[in-house]
């Protein structure tokens, strides 16, 4: 893997794994749908910038084609990210985060991953969607696809945001950032080397979270174990 490949890697570690801290760290009451509209949200806000920077400079033009790509990779995340939200509300980070990260045929969030992983880097690399537009274009179809959910709940939506709005904007830029790194590294890499290498944040949330018990830290070599050896060595798009 080429170095900056991997520094692209390295660094979405270290942004994945604090942002997936920050969000275990709300606590198990905060209604799903009103958080991840509020994280959608405030991204969708915050990269329409760059998103516009990036086409005037890239003259980079949609067709049917590549906003299905777009429609698509925004509705796999939304069911990605209320897996994940499941799981931290019923299990400890240490357990869920090298599980979901490292197990990844065995649970449905690896599964999710495994799928997003796969069309989000065809769509970049080989569609030539530029990554920062294609993760802006997809936080703009989850706004609208939790929209119906989360507006029902607007009383919730204003107390998540009094009591937890830094860790909440924290999150809402941080978790675009760890992926836009990711799609960046898959139009310059092989997936069949990336999607291991993105593994090495479970040893980042190890560091951030450490394990009360044995158990989790068991877990992270099984799940490292499980993943390489699904893996795909070579991949037809790379």
């Amino acid at each position: 893997m080429p170095l900056p490949v991997l520094g692209l890697v390295l660094a979405s570690a270290v942004v994945h794994a604090t942002w997936n801290l920050w969000t275990k760290q709300l606590g198990p009451g905060v209604r799903q749908a009103s958080l991840l509209w509020l994280l959608t949200a405030i991204s969708s806000v915050c990269y329409a910038g760059f998103a516009a920077v990036t086409i005037a400079a890239t003259h980079w033009r949609p067709d049917a084609a590549t906003l299905g790509l777009i429609a698509g990779s925004g509705l796999i995340h939304v069911g990605y990210f209320f897996l994940l939200l499941r799981g931290y509300r019923v299990g400890d980070l240490s357990l869920v985060y090298p599980v979901a990260r490292g197990t990844g045929p065995l649970l449905a969030t690896g599964v999710a991953i495994a799928v997003y992983t796969l069309w989000d880097g065809w769509a970049v690399k080989r569609a030539g969607v530029p990554p920062l537009v294609f993760y802006w274009g997809g936080e703009v179809v989850r706004v609208l696809a939790l929209s119906p959910l989360a507006l029902r709940q607007p009383a919730d939506m204003r107390a998540l945001w009094r009591a937890q709005r830094w860790r909440v904007l924290g999150i809402a830029l941080l978790s675009p950032l760890s992926y836009i790194l990711i799609l960046l590294a898959l139009c310059r890499g092989d997936v069949g080397h990336i999607a291991p290498a993105r593994e090495v944040s479970i040893l980042f949330g190890a560091w951030r979270a450490p394990a009360r018990r044995a158990g989790p830290a068991a877990c992270w070599a099984r799940g490292i174990a499980a993943g390489d050896s699904w893996r795909p060595r070579r991949s037809r798009w790379a």
